[in-house]
């Protein structure tokens, strides 16, 4: 893989997502309230005329988050489905070579989010799989019923 990667911040973690997975990175959405049972579902909000699901990313994979001020919205249209998940902080751009991308080390994925781990301003970064964020996230719907 020589792709580029969006990194991001989730209180003290770094995240990165294939460039070519996010449809926009949409700054301090404003967010409605939705009755859900589903913990990590934040709301949902209007993108290109379309309403669409907020997830917070550091509930879906176990974090602690630093504050709760608005952050940043991922979008991702998957199949027919789209939706996004609230990041604090979004980066720089980086393209890793692909010697540069590192099995994920046990235990720091229990979710099963990520495809690879990488150094990134030498800091380590998850490397995230969108289609199994996806998963994640109907799987979240599913278990809250």
């Amino acid at each position: 893989m020589n792709r580029e990667l969006l990194v991001t911040r989730v209180g003290a973690h770094w995240f990165a997502f294939d460039v070519a997975s996010v449809e926009a990175a949409v700054d301090a959405p404003v967010v409605h309230a939705v009755a859900t049972r589903t913990p990590a579902l934040c709301g949902q909000f209007v993108h290109r005329e379309r309403t669409v699901p907020l997830y917070d990313l550091a509930l879906l994979c176990g974090i602690a988050r630093d504050g709760e001020g608005a952050g940043t919205a991922l979008v991702f249209a998957v199949g027919a489905r789209t939706v996004a998940v609230r990041v604090d902080d979004v980066g720089e751009l980086v393209r890793p070579a692909g010697e540069a991308l590192q099995a994920v080390p046990g235990g720091m994925d229990p979710v099963g989010v990520l495809r690879a781990v990488t150094l990134t301003a030498g800091r380590v970064t998850g490397v995230v799989e969108t289609d199994a964020l996806v998963a994640r996230v109907l799987r979240a719907e599913e278990e809250a019923g």
